[in-house]
């Protein structure tokens, strides 16, 4: 009986399967599948001259990787049936306020449906007046010094668009300062470092994030101002990874995978023949030096899955002969290889051509891209059984070559390389060849195979102590519109979390008795909180440091009361019952939450804190989130005959298994109805009965 783990096809909870008759198994990813994006540059107010530079560096990268690029700057594109055709929209350069209202409506509800948003500098210059397209571009311009030198730091090493930068990046561009501080509200990529040139007035100064934004996905850098930046390699490769994000098409890897090349070093290489590798990394990319030696993993492994992308660099012309084609290879334990040649608009002529068992069995299907443009390997391995020092059955491979199988657990009989040594039981290492011409690598990962377990939840903070909030220091009657998600807090103050309890060491602190000698009663605070797994979450408790009373809502329902009276409508004129005494003063209070109010996109947090006496002197309180959140079930396989057993973790509860004959677009998924579903220690097994027709399964929640 064969055991696969599956979890690298799982995206966004599905995870594929496609059985075809005598129990093969075909796996399909979408990462490989070309897309389309759309750069949208319509200014209404400064107009950058790079603009053209743009559009051109972005459809050069679309030709390199395999996704369409459409240049439009009429806004009456944008509705829903036009934008339903992309997986992102690029604001390249925009400026003003470049959609009405009918278009502001669509474009919330593509971001809605799960689609991205990549936001390049003066994006952040644009539609002041629609407060949820600032919340999706995180921050608003605000002014800029004289385009110079600066130095940007890092803070996200793994993020496909700067995952190929190894230290401080030192460039020339105009460098935006912002209205706000980013930082609470999104996961900062990349800061400048104010010491390293003139203007800077920000002190922390994101200058590149991502968020998941209101059931989408948002990316923004403020570089781009000047036309050599999109001549830039390392510009380009961050921009590409910018859009591969929005666009959900870069095939990062999976908890628990070893990144065998991430672009800025070989560290889980040696030469096979013994020492230091010697083929060159530029730019994220790995790229083979002829003469060099072949590189082998100093890991070895036995079952697996990989990933990996490969590029040659042009098209040979037709009849080139094939011992002269840009070649290489990954090979598995490192005895079988799967071929990496020249294929593009190539007749398949054998065992040794692209996608074949090198010397053994040839691609089912010629899946070759064009050169120039990067071309992926998705690889389920099974090792060779052996007992005893006798080999019991044969090493098999599926290949996904550019989202198309074209190896279906086929066998490996032996060795690929004429003249090889004999064949040895696993675990091997990996092997990439070093054979013609300069081929080259990038975004290089494995995961070994191993048995689905059902794990508990893992404690996640939505909300940590100490975050910013916005705040309106103001005693007057706020009625209910503040509690909605659609309120405009953006003329909010803005600060961090625990303000103080008045004894003289507080950071930041709004006082009851301010300046003008006015008194606060009430305080409203307000924060969104981003979650994109709703489904997953439980045990979800809030906890509460404050002075003196406090109420708090979670999407606008009361998740909170302390130091208040129990009337069922608490005003903006009720004083706390009682004042929060000194030992109390560094105590969160918590309780439990209904985990059912939240959903997924955008949370709305309102927090008001109310003064005890007309004597008190300062406004003050903190606030954490946190629940156990599980992850996506795992689907696993085990098969033998023509049955086929299905099965998954039974936490999170709400996933149902469907079934359908094809991946086409508008193919109906109907649930599983035909097998019943087991529980047995914590998991779900569904046994069916394999037939001659493909069929495709995922897990999915309704």
């Amino acid at each position: 009986m064969l055991t696969l783990n599956l979890r690298w096809l799982t995206m966004a909870g599905l995870v594929w399967l496609l059985l075809s008759g005598g129990g093969n198994l075909q796996a399909v990813t979408s990462n490989s599948a070309p897309y389309k994006v759309l750069v949208f540059s319509k200014t209404a107010a400064f107009r950058h001259a790079s603009i053209p530079n743009g559009v051109a560096a972005i459809q050069q990268l679309g030709v390199e990787n395999n996704f369409q690029v459409v240049t439009n700057e009429d806004a009456t594109v944008f509705n829903d049936v036009y934008l339903a055709q992309f997986r992102a929209v690029v604001f390249l350069m925009t400026t003003g306020d470049v959609l009405d209202s009918a278009q502001q409506a669509a474009f919330e509800r593509y971001i809605r449906a799960g689609n991205g948003y990549v936001g390049v500098h003066s994006a952040s210059d644009t539609e002041y007046t629609w407060p949820w397209y600032g919340g999706l571009v995180g921050a608003y311009f605000s002014d800029h010094p004289a385009i110079q030198n600066a130095t940007v730091r890092f803070e996200d090493a793994n993020h496909p668009s700067t995952r190929f930068l190894t230290g401080p990046w030192f460039r020339n561009d105009e460098w935006y300062n912002f209205q706000t501080n980013p930082r609470t509200n999104v996961h900062v990529l990349a800061t400048l470092d104010e010491t390293t040139y003139n203007g800077g007035t920000m002190g922390d100064h994101p200058i590149a994030w991502h968020h998941d934004y209101d059931g989408g996905r948002a990316w923004y850098t403020a570089g781009g101002h000047t036309a050599t930046s999109y001549a830039e390699p390392l510009f380009r490769a961050h921009l590409l990874g910018g859009i591969q994000y929005a666009a959900n098409a870069f095939a990062a890897p999976p908890a628990g995978a070893l990144v065998l090349f991430d672009g800025k070093d070989m560290a889980q290489w040696i030469r096979n023949s013994g020492g230091s590798p010697g083929w060159s990394i530029s730019n994220g990319v790995l790229t083979v030096v002829p003469g060099s030696g072949s590189l082998r993993t100093f890991e070895t492994f036995n079952d697996l899955q990989m990933h990996l992308e490969f590029r040659f660099m042009s098209n040979s012309p037709a009849g080139t002969a094939e011992g002269v084609l840009a070649n290489s290879g990954v090979y598995f334990q490192n005895q079988y290889e799967i071929q990496i040649i020249e294929s593009f608009n190539r007749p398949l002529s054998g065992a040794n051509d692209g996608g074949a068992i090198y010397n053994q069995r040839a691609a089912s299907t010629n899946a070759s891209l064009s050169g120039g443009t990067w071309e992926t390997y998705d690889i389920l391995y099974w090792a060779a059984r052996w007992a005893g020092g006798v080999k019991t059955q044969n090493a098999r491979v599926t290949v996904c070559w550019n989202g198309v199988v074209v190896q279906d657990q086929a066998e490996i009989t032996g060795p690929t390389e004429a003249g090889a040594p004999p064949e040895q039981p696993p675990p091997g290492g990996i092997r990439l060849q070093d054979l013609v011409g300069p081929v080259q690598f990038r975004n290089i990962w494995l995961v070994p195979l191993d048995q689905p377990h059902a794990p508990g939840p893992e404690t996640t903070t939505l909300v940590s102590a100490g975050s910013s909030w916005r705040y309106l220091d103001d005693g007057s009657d706020q009625a209910s519109a503040w509690r909605a998600l659609a309120f405009d807090d953006t003329v909010w103050n803005n600060g961090v979390a625990e303000f103080g309890y008045g004894d003289g060491d507080e950071k930041t602190l709004i006082r009851s008795n301010r300046l003008d000698t006015s008194r606060i009663q009430t305080t409203y605070f307000r924060k969104p909180v981003v979650v994109t797994n709703a489904w997953a979450m439980t045990n979800l408790a809030v906890g509460l440091l404050r002075d003196d009373g406090a109420v708090v809502y979670l999407n606008g329902t009361e998740i909170f009361r302390s130091n208040m009276t129990n009337a069922p409508v608490v005003y903006y004129t009720n004083w706390a019952i009682t004042a929060v005494g000194g030992a109390d003063e560094v105590n969160f209070f918590t309780t439990n939450v209904n985990p059912a109010l939240l959903v997924n996109g955008t949370n709305l947090l309102a927090v008001e804190i109310h003064q005890q006496s007309a004597t008190s002197s300062d406004v003050s309180f903190d606030l954490r989130l946190t629940a156990l959140a599980y992850r996506a079930p795992r689907l696993a396989c085990a098969h033998a005959g023509n049955q086929l057993a299905l099965n998954w973790p039974a936490s999170p509860t709400g996933f149902v298994l469907e079934s359908s004959p094809s991946l086409a677009p508008g193919t109906l998924w109907n649930s599983e109805t035909n097998a019943p579903i087991v529980l047995t220690n914590g998991f779900k097994t569904a046994t069916i009965s394999i037939g001659p027709a493909p069929q495709f399964y995922r897990l999915r929640r309704p």
